[in-house]
């Protein structure tokens, strides 16, 4: 009996069959993989995070310079925006964002010539990434646009990144909308490093389809 299934075993095999663990691990990468081996992108998701890209720059830009000809121009004071919480002032910022390290002008020239290199990385992961992973992509275009915006600051603008959004009443300092979309961005990314996803550290959105793919690999195991 024994001789009889290794026979059919071999007889499987020789007409292309393969292990049940092979077939797992092939149905599991297939997300990631394409049949000729390359990974699967999401072309147009991924033009979908440059326009999230060129719209954080364009949007902080245009805010810093609404503010700056607003106060420094027209000379209009600050002014309480969201009480308890937000008031609009303009500021010169020569640190990061939310003004710190703004005391540390060795360590600012390193992060600012640094800054590109980032963007430019950020980018060409959102570029490279498998379509399975596509909101990683976008966070890192967001974070990217907000770096990139405070840049251009710093390399255009002589006294430093113009800040407008003063939230000092709950800890931190005043900030643009640059600042808010590099520190979304990084947050919301590590959240879908955790939970984001059948491939996540701790699955919470995604666990349903990962539990119905570990079934179904058991089923064929």
């Amino acid at each position: 009996m024994t001789k009889k299934n290794n026979m059919d075993k071999n007889k499987n095999q020789r007409q292309g069959g393969a292990p049940a663990g092979k077939n797992a691990s092939a149905a599991g990468l297939s997300k990631y993989y394409d049949e000729n081996g390359g990974l699967r992108r999401d072309n147009t998701f991924f033009l979908v995070g440059l326009l999230v890209f060129f719209a954080g720059v364009f949007i902080d830009l245009v805010t810093k310079a609404w503010a700056e000809y607003y106060f420094e121009v027209l000379g209009n004071g600050s002014f309480e925006l969201i009480p308890g919480f937000m008031a609009l002032a303009f500021t010169y910022n020569p640190g990061m964002a939310f003004g710190w390290f703004s005391d540390s002008p060795v360590f600012m020239d390193v992060v600012t010539w640094a800054t590109p290199v980032i963007v430019l990385l950020f980018l060409f992961f959102a570029w490279r990434l498998p379509k399975a992973v596509n909101p990683h992509r976008v966070c890192l275009c967001l974070a990217a646009s907000g770096a990139f915006g405070n840049f251009l600051d710093r390399v255009l603008v002589a006294d430093g990144v113009r800040d407008f959004m003063d939230i000092s009443s709950i800890g931190f300092g005043i900030c643009n909308f640059a600042d808010y979309f590099s520190t979304f961005g990084l947050i919301v990314l590590i959240l879908c490093i955790l939970f984001v996803g059948e491939e996540s550290l701790f699955p919470i959105i995604g666990r349903r389809k990962r539990a119905k793919a570990d079934r179904e690999r058991d089923e064929r195991e």
